[in-house]
């Protein structure tokens, strides 16, 4: 049975049988590693990012492309629209969706899949990425000359089963698609350089640009690092030909870019205008912290994650990196990658680098994991004729491997030993002496234990019984009620025949209202618009993430000015509401769902009616699924004027909250170069004094900050605040430093000001309780932030969560203002609860008492003249205005270059306004004015594909034509050579 399988798969002459046997491979480890999500019916879809951003991108884009199908055969018009009014605010459709699903190929054929059925496509592409993978791996080994299907498959299965591509399986399916695009890339450079075809690798660079600008950044670098090797390997000291054939591959490099220019030119520019890009704060540190060093043994085997190095890598892959190294002399170009890729893993910077220089991730160790898989398939017949001192030195080293693993704090877990025990499998295996002719036994006992290998990992990752990653997957059946039954509906119930509305809110589920047509302040995807944060960032918001907010922290003059419609919050949760805001009405947004599940419980039981203790524990399994409903009683249009401005200098002078508020008053612009009225009113002064106090010991206040010795200490801020008014507290230039329990005993007075802590009180403690502190003083993490509680004196609670500028996701900000809510009745207190011993430092503490005394007056005159008429289609903003006198004009839309404006048919500039909303100068009369959109560079990006695909038909042209003409001259020397016999 075996002699007839290895004759089928071995079979050179079939290609195909190959891949047969791939498959069938692969379709039965994909069951064992995912059988916790098929037999607990869950999907891929992660609860986090998985259903917040690409599950929903996936439905939108799914309901895009069928939007512009519908149009083209029914109304016979190519409509591709640019700018969707309900994403946020507000926001461009391919720079926000590129990163997830515009320009994916397989996301393609969600076009064709209801939206009812889409979390079953979404597991499914997920797992083809993976499958594909292998392919791609396949399609390089082949093409560089490896023969043995064995060692192939091996390599294939390796690559597709690597932890990186399991994790993101079920977390960012999306990040799978560089293990699809890179072998291809790297097998296309070797193409050029043996002078065949350049065409695979033209169009994969192309796919990879119109896929992910993000992941093609890093397939760059990537092919780069990658091309100066292999050149500097082949040419050695000729540089001359080194270098022609860079400019060779650089070119076809080009013409790949230029294809995909109409996606890639757009998202180029907004990627370099990124919020997070260009506010990169982050320090530089030379190496990672104790624990992330700690952890690299078993990140290489297991599970194990750190700063995003994703390995996990298969048993023979491991024993394949040990006979690299034993064999001396050979593959020094394999080995000089891998020492490569281990200097980028050790060194922060690289992963900085790699990473857009935004925060140090490891987010191209797929790339890492490519290399160890080819080579085991390059090394896979030299595992298994290894000479006798080589298999000691490699069982020696895997000995090495084992007892570091066990004195790694970080490494020491079981299954790490599990790992190390079957590459000792593994070894006992390859030293069983064999016949030749019997080889193939030990190849599928091997393919055996990567097999056991990849499902021993994704059981200790997905498993209920292991980390239970699978609990955190949601049910088929739970996605589709979380999309058709939230809390958006309550809005659309309540505001049928109105076109555009937008919301605000607190624990409003992101990205609900971009499937139901609805503009919110709360935003979660990962690019985001720049001006919008550089507001939030102005203002001090409490949010500190650049691509994730809810909205501005319930403050009532920046949501006012928003044109917000309705307030939604939790029926529970309802203390701090904005000025000005009507309760409508209360419901239970899962009303349908209760229904429901009291009908099927009446079933079972067979009875007519629930007693009220069965209704009451069905309530109360869906009581956190109660929202409250408020209307705006002053809500602003979404286009309304200012006949004064202030000028970007004298805007900047002011603190967070005379910005915020000096909003309602006068517009402000960059500069004053018209007529427009200048402000002249004397800044208001909105902080108040306060007493602060602390009833521990373990606290101290200092003039930098507070230093606190224990965990969940607090301290108290009394005051006497205003009725009818908003109250905040405002940190200037905040930050945390962690002191970890060691310090305590063993720091200056900067870490115990009381002296509480001494050597004596050392010396009393357990070994145990020492060796633990020691322990967390070890492995202490720079990048360790807090959140902190703030109470108001009428229990609004709010949290600022503090990320330091080292960590991942950091803005880099210090400064933040904290909205406590608006009262009728004067605030008295502010509670801050500090959860975490360490030093919170701070250049000043302010209290903040905002008056609504005069903010009806101000928003009337706001509303003076306000753009009527309005009219929305795709790309386009229509309406009429009448003016006694000249003002500006604000759209409460967020700023982009792509926005022009147009008076009666006459062009006229836009400038940022408010420094986020889209602002226009229009003279005193009555004016229809018009609002259109296209996106940035969009012209000159198709102009690019237009001149790629010229480029790629006179590199085809030019081929044939030195092809026939090398032929002819190849018949012309037969011919000669025959007349002279």
């Amino acid at each position: 049975m075996l002699s007839v399988f290895n004759a089928y798969f071995t079979n050179e002459k079939k290609k195909i049988n190959y891949f047969c046997v791939y498959t069938l491979l692969f379709l039965v480890m994909a069951f064992f590693v995912y059988i916790s999500f098929i037999f607990s019916n869950r999907s891929l879809v992660w609860d986090e990012d998985g259903m917040m951003q690409h599950l929903k991108a996936l439905i939108y884009y799914s309901k895009y492309l069928r939007g512009i199908i519908k149009n083209l055969i029914f109304n016979h018009k190519l409509i591709i629209p640019d700018w969707d009014f309900n994403i946020g605010e507000g926001s461009d459709i391919l720079t926000t969706f590129h990163y997830y699903v515009i320009g994916d190929p397989i996301a393609l054929f969600s076009v064709f899949i209801p939206v009812r059925y889409m979390q079953y496509f979404y597991s499914f592409s997920s797992i083809l990425r993976l499958y594909l993978a292998g392919i791609s791996f396949s399609f390089l080994a082949f093409g560089t000359g490896r023969k043995n299907r064995y060692g192939i498959v091996a390599g294939a299965l390796t690559y597709s089963f690597c932890f990186w591509a399991m994790y993101n399986s079920a977390r960012h399916l999306f990040f799978i698609n560089p293990l699809i695009y890179f072998p291809l890339v790297i097998l296309g450079i070797e193409k050029i350089i043996k002078d065949m075809k350049p065409y695979l690798f033209i169009i994969f660079v192309a796919v990879s640009a119109l896929s992910n600008f993000y992941f093609f950044y890093m397939i760059v670098l990537l092919a780069i690092f990658y091309t100066l090797v292999r050149l500097a390997f082949l040419y050695k000291k000729d540089l001359k030909k080194a270098f022609l054939m860079l400019i060779k591959i650089g070119i076809n490099s080009l013409i790949g870019v230029f294809l995909a220019g109409i996606i890639f030119l757009p998202v180029l520019n907004i990627f370099l205008h990124d919020s997070r890009m260009t506010s990169s704060t982050q320090k530089f540190h030379l190496f990672y912290p104790l624990g992330y060093y700690s952890s690299l043994p078993s990140v290489l085997t297991t599970s194990n994650i750190s700063f995003w190095l994703c390995m996990g890598f298969g048993i023979p892959a491991i024993i394949a990196i040990f006979v690299l190294f034993v064999k001396k002399k050979e593959n020094t170009f394999l080995k000089t990658l891998f020492i490569i890729c281990v200097i980028f893993t050790i060194f922060p910077i690289f992963g900085r680098l790699l990473n857009g220089m935004s925060y140090s991730a490891n987010r191209w160790s797929w790339g890492f994991a490519l290399l160890c898989s080819y080579i085991l398939t390059s090394l896979w017949e030299n595992i298994f004729s290894l000479e006798k001192e080589e298999y000691k030195k490699i069982v020696f080293i895997n000995i090495i491997y084992f007892l570091i693993c066990l004195f790694a704090d970080e490494s020491r877990e079981l299954a790490t030993y599990v790992m190390t025990s079957l590459i000792f499998i593994a070894l006992i295996l390859i030293n069983i002496k064999l016949q030749k002719k019997k080889i193939s036994y030990k190849y599928l006992a091997m393919l055996l234990i990567l097999i056991v290998n990849v499902i021993n990992i994704s059981f200790w990752y997905f498993s209920f019984d292991g980390d239970n990653y699978v609990g955190q997957c949601l049910e088929n059946s739970k996605i589709e009620e979380e999309n058709t039954y939230n809390e958006i509906n309550l809005v659309k119930d309540v505001n049928k025949g109105k076109s555009y509305t937008r919301i605000t809110g607190r624990d409003l589920r992101r990205n609900a209202n971009v499937l139901k047509n609805v503009s919110s302040t709360q935003y979660f995807w990962s690019i985001s618009n720049p001006f919008l944060n550089n507001y939030r960032t102005l203002i001090a918001a409490l949010e500190n993430r650049f691509f994730l907010y809810e909205g501005y922290d319930d403050r009532t003059t920046p949501i006012e000015l928003s044109s917000i419609d309705y307030f939604l919050c939790k029926s529970n949760d309802d203390k701090g509401i904005p000025y000005g805001y009507t309760l409508m009405k209360k419901e239970n947004v899962k009303s349908v769902l209760i229904n429901q599940a009291k009908e099927d419980l009446k079933a079972e039981l067979s009875v007519d009616k629930l007693s009220k203790e069965q209704e009451e524990i069905i309530n109360k399994s869906f009581e956190e699924e109660s929202y409250a409903l408020y209307k705006n009683d002053y809500a602003l249009p979404l286009g309304y004027s200012y006949d004064t401005c202030i000028s970007k200098k004298n805007y900047e002078n002011l603190d967070p909250i005379q910005k915020q508020q000096i909003q309602l008053e006068a517009v402000e612009i960059e500069k004053n170069n018209s007529d427009i009225k200048e402000l002249s009113k004397k800044k208001e002064n909105y902080s108040i004094p306060y007493e602060i106090s602390c009833e521990s010991e373990n606290i101290v206040i200092t003039k930098e900050g507070f230093i606190t010795t224990a965990d969940n200490e607090k301290v108290t801020l009394t005051f006497k605040g205003k009725a009818n008014s908003e109250i905040c507290l405002g940190f200037e230039n905040f930050d945390f430093e962690a002191i970890s329990e060691y310090d305590l005993y063993f720091g200056d007075e900067l870490v115990d000001p009381n002296n509480l802590y001494n050597k004596t009180n050392w010396d009393l403690l357990s070994k145990d309780q020492q060796l633990q502190m020691k322990k967390d003083k070890k492995f202490y993490k720079y990048t360790q932030g807090v959140e902190i509680s703030i109470i108001s004196s009428k229990k609004v609670k709010k949290t600022l969560e503090y990320i330091k500028p080292e960590a991942m996701f950091s803005s880099g900000r210090h400064d933040f203002v904290v909205n406590l809510g608006y009262n009728k009745k004067p605030e008295k207190k502010i509670v801050i609860k500090l959860p975490k011993a360490g030093r919170y430092t701070f250049d000043d503490l302010k209290v903040y008492c905002v008056s609504m005394d005069d903010y009806e007056n101000k928003v009337s005159k706001l509303k003076e003249n306000v753009l009527e008429n309005v009219q929305m289609d795709v790309d386009k903003i229509t309406g009429t205005i009448d003016l006694k006198k000249k003002k500006i004009l604000v759209m409460s839309i967020p700023y982009s270059s792509g926005w022009s404006a147009y008076i009666d048919g006459k062009k006229v500039d836009t400038f940022v306004a408010n420094e986020r909303h889209i602002g226009i100068e229009v003279y005193e009369g009555f004016h229809n004015v018009e609002f259109r959109y296209s996106l940035p560079f969009k012209f000159e990006g198709a102009l690019m594909t237009l001149l790629g695909f010229v480029g790629f038909g006179l590199m085809v042209i030019v081929r044939k034509i030195c092809k026939n003409k090398s032929i002819n001259a190849h018949n012309c020397d037969n011919t000669l050579t025959v007349v002279e016999s």
